[in-house]
């Protein structure tokens, strides 16, 4: 369908667009931020949803009195993706672009009311609804944002060598692109790089295959036009013997690469290989011998590794983020392979190396914004049982000036400005800001999990849920088996919240294939299922963690205790339920559960008022807009009559969420 030339206001997905106006505003009024050409390219896309349309046809329809490269129209695209998420404009391998979401036209009396916004005015910004609101204790604030603190971000890649046998010579064409884009798959192409194989001749040094082996996932989550699957599910497949077919179709990828790197005094040599899961060919290959006392050819070998990957997929490369890939990070060796040695080994092991390496290179700019990531993990840990050695002020300040320094040196790298977004948590509450610094790392870091993780925790804690929910998907797609990183544990629980709790279950019932005796797994799922109807699952899934449980002797159980006795209740089992609170709960001390916790335990034996006691103290702790147990309150996704009662809306009310 092709909308009429003239309608002036269009709505799709969660947006409306008012081309009279020249303003681009959420369904619930909040205006968007568009700049001039973008808006025009978008009127465009809503006048022909559905269509693919070339990128010729576009250059003239948007500049049709002048010349312009197609890298004006590139841009446009890329920062209409930035503003309006996953799934609205896909590429079209060789051919240009669709709009993808349903387009409505809508009448005047449809119409949302205006807003002193102009989404022409390249340099306005969306006013901010809510005015800033003192923090809460950083205990919650920060178990989102510290809890990738594990994840090491790491920022360069490799460059050619002419030896190549398979490259292709002067003037030939590309190599085909995987069977699965020529198929007509128009989203961004997912490509599975597999743990590299070491072949040093000292086993001592497998760490330097590791270690190169994040570089090249971290070079490929620059890349808009690709999605790499994320280091946390590709390592599943260390060593594996299962055939490169059957490991693309567990992780819905397009192609897979298998590399090897051999590390000998300083010689480096680095062989990688794109294959065709569907054909079982080689898209591409190439062997790159270094050294490392030549690190601007080691960063460029990295470089060409990830760039031959994208256009091997036939994926679009934005000027921006190739350049992004360029340049060196350190000049000193001895630094750079203290940051690798960071990939593996405990948070103070990693921390020991960073330290290490920006000791040699006080310029360093990854490794600042490695470190910041872990010492905010150490902040929140301080706040937490057996983390009294530690100082939460202490280390926050420590992170966010890492973060600082590292955006002084690199202003692009993404997940520094997810750390430094922690400033703004505290004293005050600064939402715009806290939301441009986590809009600002997702346009950096488009398909890097741990900034993902921590984005979607932003978007989840500031009520932005359908956005949560959106990236919280391209994580799962990502990241297949992310809640196996005790990092990301909570992955399952951030869906949940954000209005998809069938992803959820999906989500543990897979990560319970890989850790079959994990009790906590098998009692989530039992909640999920309860919570759908699905009683016999429930039961079973009960059974399951009751006997786990029973036969580790863990005596920590009261952190499940809560789940498993509100599960019971809505089972239909209030004997069941008591029984669970005497021996999981009721031996816990008040501070080792945070208050939603004892509000759903308290509501499964059936005690409201008690429940609303514990409810009602979140009252003394001021909002923070980051995810926090409190938002089961707020958002209730267990649908749950109880909270639902008038005085616990007025509650709601209260805390200043509803």
């Amino acid at each position: 369908m092709v909308n009429a030339p003239g309608a002036d206001r269009f709505e799709f997905g969660e947006f409306v667009l008012d081309r009279r106006r020249r303003q681009l505003r959420r369904v619930d009024g909040d205006p968007v931020a568009v700049h001039a050409k973008a808006f025009d390219t978008l009127v465009y896309f809503l006048e022909h949803p559905g269509q693919v349309v070339d990128r010729s046809t576009l250059l003239e329809a948007l500049w049709p009195d002048t010349i312009v490269e197609e890298n004006n129209l590139s841009q446009a695209v890329a920062a209409l993706r930035r503003v309006l998420g996953e799934g609205y404009i896909l590429t079209v391998p060789r051919r240009g672009y669709q709009f993808a979401a349903d387009v409505r036209e809508l009448a005047q009396s449809e119409a949302p009311p205006p807003t002193d916004h102009v989404s022409g005015d390249a340099d306005a910004q969306p006013a901010s609804a809510d005015p800033p609101r003192p923090t809460r204790s950083m205990r919650y604030a920060l178990a989102a944002l510290s809890g990738v603190a594990i994840g090491v971000f790491a920022f360069a890649v490799y460059g050619p060598d002419v030896t190549d046998a398979t490259r292709q010579g002067a003037g030939a064409g590309p190599a085909a692109p995987p069977a699965a884009v020529r198929a007509g798959d128009i989203s961004p192409p997912k490509v599975a790089v597999l743990p590299c194989e070491n072949l040093s001749p000292d086993p001592r040094d497998a760490w330097f295959a590791s270690g190169i082996h994040e570089e090249i996932l971290n070079q490929l989550t620059k890349l808009s036009g690709v999605r790499v699957i994320a280091r946390t599910s590709v390592r599943q497949y260390a060593g594996s013997r299962l055939a490169i077919s059957q490991i693309a179709r567990e992780l819905d990828a397009a192609a897979v690469m298998e590399c090897s790197v051999r590390f000998a005094g300083t010689k480096i040599r680095v062989t990688a290989q794109l294959v065709d899961p569907a054909t079982d060919a080689h898209i591409w290959s190439h062997a790159y011998p270094g050294d490392l006392g030549d690190l601007g050819g080691v960063f460029a070998m990295q470089a060409d590794i990830a760039t031959s990957i994208a256009r091997a997929l036939d994926a679009e490369l934005e000027d921006a983020e190739t350049r992004r890939l360029q340049g060196t990070p350190t000049e000193s060796p001895e630094a750079y392979v203290a940051f690798l040695k960071s990939s593996e080994g405990s948070s103070a092991e990693r921390l020991a190396h960073l330290d290490r390496a920006i000791e040699i290179d006080p310029d360093f700019g990854p490794a600042y914004a490695a470190r910041g990531l872990i010492r905010l993990g150490r902040a929140w840990e301080a706040e937490t049982p057996g983390g009294q050695a530690l100082d939460f002020a202490t280390e926050l300040q420590l992170a966010i000036a890492d973060a600082d320094r590292a955006l002084s040196i690199d202003a692009d790298l993404g997940l520094a400005h997810v750390v430094a977004a922690a400033r703004h948590l505290t004293p005050v509450v600064d939402r715009p800001r806290l939301q441009a610094a986590l809009d600002r790392a997702l346009a950096l870091s488009p398909n890097h999990v741990p900034v993902l993780h921590l984005i979607a925790g932003g978007y989840l804690g500031t009520l932005r849920v359908a956005e949560a929910r959106a990236l919280l998907r391209r994580i799962v797609q990502l990241d297949p088996y992310a809640g196996l990183n005790p990092a990301m544990r909570e992955i399952g629980e951030f869906l949940f919240l954000a209005g998809d709790p069938a992803g959820s279950v999906d989500l543990e019932r897979r990560y319970i294939e890989r850790e079959p005796t994990a009790a906590s797994r098998h009692h989530v799922v039992a909640f999920h299922e309860a919570l759908r109807g699905r009683t016999a699952e429930a039961r079973q899934a009960l059974q399951v963690a009751e006997r786990l449980l029973d036969a580790s002797g863990d005596t920590g159980v009261y952190r499940l205790g809560y789940m498993v006795t509100y599960t019971y209740y809505r089972l239909g089992q209030p004997a069941d339920a008591r029984r669970a609170f005497d021996r999981f709960v009721a031996p816990a001390r008040d501070d080792e559960l945070v208050p939603m916790m004892w509000v759903l335990a308290y509501l499964g034996i059936g005690e409201v008022d008690r429940a609303y006691e514990w409810a009602a103290t979140m009252e003394a702790r001021p909002r923070v807009p980051w995810p926090t147990p409190e938002l089961w309150l707020v958002l209730n996704p267990m649908d749950d009559p109880d909270l639902d009662s008038p005085r616990f809306l007025e509650l709601r009310r209260k805390l200043g969420y509803r």
